[in-house]
């Protein structure tokens, strides 16, 4: 049995865990959906303007959104008035080290209800280990300087989707004497599986097609390339952000390549994935089996929420909520939407906007487009508000307090 109780313990296994090909599957469906903003409009004549006026109380929305700040490498995010409490907050794969801008509707939303953001970036990393040491180390780091602008401790909330939910069980159960004092956990869409099995033919096919660039990957001319690349990539992005310039017309719109750095910046992740693949590695550390061993023996967050999607192929929440039978406060929830719900973007802002405009003036294309995002948005707030109801109640239930 692998159990960690502090930060530097020893991995008792090498082995790992699914999910370096579940991203490209994902990145697919969630470029389909952004792409499928909304529109308001019943014919091909009203489409056009529609567009138009969309577009301006798109700037409105865009330039009086609310602020993020950086704190030792989190992106915290405040609520107007008195905090409820704060959310410690983990993305999905691939997704990680960006998450205040890939699930900024839902976590605006979030800070509508009161709740302070702290967002954790982090990247895939085949040791979930020191990846769940990283997020601890940045989040303590942030921590005292968020709770400082209040006159009461904040209680925390730990919140995390898909792999944001594994890293968050990872520290609840192997980093248990030091995590923080979260009064409870939701845990969205969570998924642990075995690589092998989350990529159909990755034994067979993928892994050995890549078995043979394993020296490529080693020479310093490799690695000059991608850093060349990312060199280029950032400098083609400051380009156009002069290009745009910063008049009041175009003010708004340059924020757009914050966002854009950020998103492309995603890539930087796959070459060491599939460096470490070319390498020989096989699966995440610890291993599903290894992690399901350590939630049952030392998973110790007082209240859990398990949370499910309706249309969700790849959630393994049913096999989560089997490893913590028995542990206390444990509660599950079932919505509807899919796996992407929680990305799910603002149908008011200017991305959304001008992914409207590209598309042709068509009525019926223009129906589903507004049925496909009312439903997203549908979805999305029935998660916001089921996430702070039970928030709320927990803390009403709990007698946790941050100073004991």
């Amino acid at each position: 049995m692998l159990i960690l109780t502090s930060r530097s313990s020893p991995v008792a296994s090498s082995t790992l865990h699914p999910r370096v090909m579940q991203p490209f599957r994902l990145a697919a469906c969630l470029a389909a959906l952004v792409l499928l903003s909304p529109a308001t409009v019943a014919s091909s004549v009203r489409a056009r303007a529609v567009r138009v006026r969309s577009s301006v109380k798109a700037r409105a929305a865009f330039t009086s959104q609310a602020a993020w700040e950086e704190i030792d490498g989190c992106q915290v995010l405040r609520p107007q008035g008195e905090p409820k409490a704060i959310v410690h907050f983990l993305g999905g794969v691939f997704a990680s080290p960006s998450p205040h801008v890939l699930y900024r509707h839902m976590l605006q939303r979030l800070a509508e209800k009161g709740y302070v953001i702290v967002a954790n970036p982090f990247a895939v990393d085949f040791d979930y280990l020191q990846t769940a040491d990283g997020i601890l180390e940045r989040y303590e780091m942030a921590l005292p300087a968020v709770q400082r602008a209040y006159t009461r401790e904040l209680p925390q909330f730990a919140v995390g989707h898909s792999l944001g939910a594994l890293m968050h069980t990872t520290i609840g159960s192997l980093f248990a004497e030091s995590s923080p004092r979260y009064a409870g956990a939701a845990l969205l869409a969570h998924n642990n599986k075995q690589l092998r099995d989350a990529v159909p033919g990755f034994d067979d096919v993928f892994a050995p097609s890549l078995t043979p660039f394993s020296e490529v990957t080693k020479l310093s001319s490799y690695r000059n390339f991608i850093d060349s690349a990312r060199a280029l990539r950032q400098s083609t992005i400051a380009l156009a952000r002069d290009v745009v310039g910063s008049s009041p017309n175009t003010a708004p719109y340059s924020s757009l390549f914050d966002d854009f750095s950020e998103i492309s910046g995603l890539i930087d992740q796959v070459p060491s994935v599939l460096e470490g693949i070319a390498n020989g590695v096989r699966e995440f550390t610890p291993s599903p089996d290894e992690l399901r061993r350590a939630l049952r023996s030392s998973y110790a967050t007082p209240r859990t929420l398990v949370l499910s999607f309706a249309q969700d192929s790849i959630d393994e929440s049913d096999v989560l909520e089997a490893s913590l039978q028995g542990k206390p406060g444990v509660e599950r929830l079932r919505l509807g939407g899919t796996h992407l719900t929680p990305l799910a973007p603002d149908p008011t802002s200017i991305p959304a906007s001008l992914m409207r405009q590209t598309l042709p003036a068509n009525a019926q294309l223009e129906d589903l487009v507004n049925t496909v995002q009312q439903t997203a948005m549908r979805d999305l707030d029935t998660l916001v508000d089921s996430l702070d109801e039970w928030a709320q109640r927990v803390t009403r239930e709990s007698t946790f307090s941050p100073d004991e």
